[in-house]
C-alpha cells in the first residue's frame, strides 16, 4: 500500500514531468519520430501558401473555386523504454543518475502519450524485474511512472542478456526501444545486433562525472553496491577503465546504427534531449 505522502509526492513529480514535456519536447519529439504515412481527413477552400500540389481538381471543377486536400499523419507508434534499475545507478551527485533515469523516462512517456503513442516499460537488473505492456492513455503513463518511482533499486548487477532475449520475442513488428542505463557492463554488440535490424533503438547512457576521475588512491577497499560485498580496487586505473568501457559502448552503438546519447548527472540533462529530437528531426528531411 502506498502511502499518502508518496501520492502527493508522485502527483507533484507527475505535474512537473507532464509541464516540462509538454512545454520543450512535444514538438521535437514528433518531428524526429514520424508515422507510418499520411492518410486524408478532409478538403478545404485554398488560402494563399498553399501547396498547389494539395489541390483537388475534382472538388475545384464541381465548385467553381480551388480546393485543396488536408492530410494528416498516421501515427500508431510504439515505443518501449527499457531502464536499468540495478543498484549501480544509485550512485551519483547532486543527483544519483537512478533520479536522471527516472526523469528522462518519465518526460520520453510523456511525449508519447502527448502524441497518441503507444508506450511500454521494462525495468531490468540481471532480469527483467517489471514489464508493462505498450498502451496509451494518461491513466497508464501514470501507472507506468509510479512504476519508476516506486520500484527499489536490485543489488544485483546489470545483464542484458534476458531482457533484450524477451523484447525479442515480444516485438515481431517494428517499434523504437529506448535503452536507458549507466552502461556498467561488458560488450552487448552480439545482443543488440538482431534487434537493431528489426527496431529503431536509443541508447541514453547516464553516468556521473566521478566514475571518470577517481583519485589515484591505488588499492581500496571499496563497497559494491550490486554484489553487496566490499573489493580491493586498483583505484588508479578506474578511470580509464570506465573511459575504456564507455568508448566500447560507443563504437557498439555506432557499427549498429543505434542513436547514442550522453548525459551526466551535472547536465542538463532537458538541454541535451530537446537538442537529439531537434538533431534527428533535421537528419529525416
Amino acid at each position: 500500500m502506498l502511502s499518502k505522502e508518496f501520492l502527493k509526492q508522485l502527483h507533484r513529480f507527475h505535474l512537473k514531468m507532464e509541464t516540462l514535456s509538454k512545454d520543450f519536447l512535444m514538438g521535437p519529439y514528433r518531428s524526429a519520430f514520424k508515422g507510418r504515412g499520411m492518410e486524408f481527413e478532409e478538403v478545404r477552400p485554398y488560402q494563399y501558401g498553399d501547396d498547389i500540389r494539395t489541390i483537388d481538381w475534382n472538388v475545384t471543377a464541381r465548385f467553381h473555386t480551388p480546393f485543396v486536400k488536408e492530410f494528416r499523419e498516421e501515427r500508431d507508434l510504439t515505443f518501449l523504454l527499457i531502464v536499468d534499475c540495478s543498484s549501480s545507478t544509485v550512485f551519483g551527485h547532486p543527483k544519483t543518475k537512478r533520479e536522471i533515469l527516472i526523469e528522462l523516462a518519465s518526460l520520453i512517456a510523456f511525449s508519447a502519450i502527448e502524441n497518441h503513442d503507444n508506450i511500454g516499460l521494462i525495468l531490468f537488473s540481471d532480469r527483467v524485474e517489471t514489464y508493462l505492456p505498450p498502451k496509451k492513455g494518461s491513466r497508464h503513463v501514470l501507472r507506468l511512472i509510479r512504476e519508476l518511482v516506486s520500484h527499489q533499486s536490485v543489488a544485483r548487477p546489470s545483464n542484458l542478456k534476458k531482457t533484450l532475449h524477451q523484447v525479442g520475442t515480444l516485438f515481431k513488428k517494428k517499434i523504437v526501444c529506448f535503452l536507458l542505463s549507466d552502461f556498467i557492463f561488458p560488450s552487448i554488440q552480439p545482443l543488440l545486433s538482431p534487434l537493431a535490424k528489426k527496431h529503431e533503438m536509443v541508447s541514453i547512457c547516464v553516468k556521473d562525472p566521478l566514475e571518470y576521475a577517481f583519485p589515484d588512491w591505488n588499492l581500496m577497499p571499496l563497497y559494491d553496491l550490486e554484489t553487496e560485498k566490499y573489493q580491493l580496487i586498483d583505484t588508479s586505473k578506474s578511470s580509464s577503465r570506465a573511459t575504456e568501457r564507455i568508448e566500447m559502448h560507443r563504437t557498439t552503438m555506432k557499427k549498429l546504427g543505434i542513436d547514442w546519447i550522453e548525459i551526466d548527472t551535472k547536465s542538463a540533462y532537458l538541454n541535451v534531449l530537446h537538442k537529439y529530437f531537434t538533431t534527428k528531426k533535421q537528419r529525416r528531411r
